[in-house]
């Protein structure tokens, strides 16, 4: 009996030494985890997920019963092929995105892997989210082509101005027969060159723009069995001491003549954003503008030789009104495009600026053998009127289109153009009841607006 006791208490004492011992972190019992990162970097490039500690880590076993799948990595994360090497010798960047990198990030077409500067391929790894069958569209050639070229044919046209009126039925001046909005200008074709370049893998672009139309020209004239005669009192400008009235009263026939010229040229630099995985982009941008718009105004009058003193030949005279208005400013825009199709987009392309608008005006009153107009009013003031002033416009353009990528680098745009500039100097404006007011002709009146419309087809190929 007593031999059975001692027995038993040798078997607890070894019992609970070996529940001590694995208690104790002797026998059986887990070993402190390895925090520490290794040196070699992660299956994405990036470092380990492990903080530092003395020992490697020991990667816990899980039951293939309760093992979850490994989610593949988003498409943003994935390692370009090309790139994995690299990647694998890079060392570990900065998780805290300063504002200078994003501002430099690499928009759907660029490579996101690739350094700034570095011509980007055109596969699949130079792409990310759901834009890259809209982005291959554009691009779709062996590299992502850097530079641009677009030309378009313009069709347009202008708004009228406040019109003056010019003429009416001699005996009876509450016929008026003619105003200077008569002679209206037709829808004239234009063209338009861009030429850009792309840089940091298409984040960022330059592009320089010229488009012109033909000279805007329109003109109107107007005869009556009972002469015609001008509303503008004439009476104390004098040609060769005659008064203007023998020419512009009671005459054969009157004319107006209108031609406007018009050019623009501006530099923009781009930045091309694209914003979400789904079939919306937008890009902002900011640059220089140059307008210009020059407008000529003539009146003219046919004299019966009859109203004239005898043995005169001279039997025309002009009032002509030139002036010209040239914008230089900022401005800035951006452009919105919907892919309707892989290979189909609309794009709505507002911009909007503010100007320095330089304002050169000419009078001149004189008859076409080069005799000019004198007056008696206004003593030490002759003609040609001329004057300038310096004032503040604003102009707004908007391009709303469709695109199509029809080919390789090539694609097809159509759509419609506005543009508004408000603070112009027109030459209807400029005309004073009393034409021998020369003070209030040398004030130019700039309140004037000018509305410009119509529609453009061109094509744009990438290289």
């Amino acid at each position: 009996m007593r031999g059975l006791r001692v027995g038993l208490l040798g078997l607890s004492v070894i019992a609970w030494a070996g529940t001590a011992w694995a208690q104790l972190g002797l026998y059986g019992a887990p070993e402190v985890l390895n925090l520490s990162v290794l040196e070699a970097p992660g299956p994405y490039g990036g470092m380990s997920r492990y903080a530092p500690g003395p020992v490697e880590m020991v990667p816990a076993r899980v039951h293939p019963r309760y093992a979850q799948p490994t989610p593949p990595p988003p498409p943003e994360l994935r390692p370009n092929a090309a790139l994995s090497e690299a990647s694998a010798q890079a060392p570990a960047k900065s998780q805290s995105p300063k504002r200078v990198d994003q501002m430099l990030a690499r928009p759907v077409w660029g490579c996101y892997d690739g350094g700034c500067g570095e011509e980007p391929t055109c596969d699949e790894g130079c792409f990310r989210g759901g834009l890259a069958a809209y982005a291959r569209a554009a691009c779709d050639d062996d590299r992502c082509c850097p530079w641009y070229a677009s030309t378009s044919a313009l069709v347009m046209g202008r708004d009228r101005a406040n019109h003056a009126w010019t003429t009416y039925r001699t005996d009876s001046e509450p016929d008026q027969l003619m105003h200077t909005n008569d002679a209206d200008t037709d829808w004239r074709w234009g063209g338009e060159v861009t030429l850009g370049r792309r840089f940091c893998c298409g984040a960022w672009s330059v592009e320089g723009t010229y488009w012109t139309l033909d000279p805007l020209e329109g003109y109107a004239s107007m005869t009556d069995p009972a002469g015609v005669s001008t509303t503008l009192t004439v009476g104390q400008l004098y040609f060769d001491g005659t008064q203007a009235t023998a020419w512009f009263d009671r005459a054969l026939e009157h004319r107006i003549r209108r031609d406007d010229e018009i050019h623009n040229v501006e530099v923009n630099l781009v930045r091309n954003r694209f914003y979400g995985n789904g079939p919306w982009s937008l890009d902002w941008l900011v640059g220089l503008r140059y307008f210009r718009f020059q407008e000529g105004l003539t009146f003219s009058t046919l004299a019966d030789s009859a109203n004239l003193p005898l043995g005169e030949t001279r039997t025309e005279a002009y009032l002509e009104d030139e002036i010209s208005n040239d914008l230089l400013g900022v401005q800035f825009g951006f452009n919105a495009e919907y892919w309707w199709r892989p290979r189909w987009r609309f794009f709505c392309k507002p911009r909007f600026g503010i100007y320095n608008n330089s304002i050169d005006h000419d009078f001149r009153a004189a008859l076409t053998d080069g005799t000019v107009a004198t007056q008696a009013e206004y003593p030490g003031l002759t003609y040609p009127v001329q004057s300038s002033k310096d004032v503040v416009s604003f102009m707004t353009q908007l391009d709303l289109g469709l695109d199509w990528q029809f080919a390789r680098g090539w694609s097809a745009q159509m759509g419609y153009r506005l543009l508004v500039a408000t603070g112009i100097g027109l030459a209807d404006h400029q005309i004073p009841h009393f034409i021998v007011d020369i003070p209030e002709i040398a004030d130019i009146e700039h309140n004037g607006d000018l509305i410009l419309h119509g529609a453009f087809v061109g094509l744009t190929y990438n290289f």
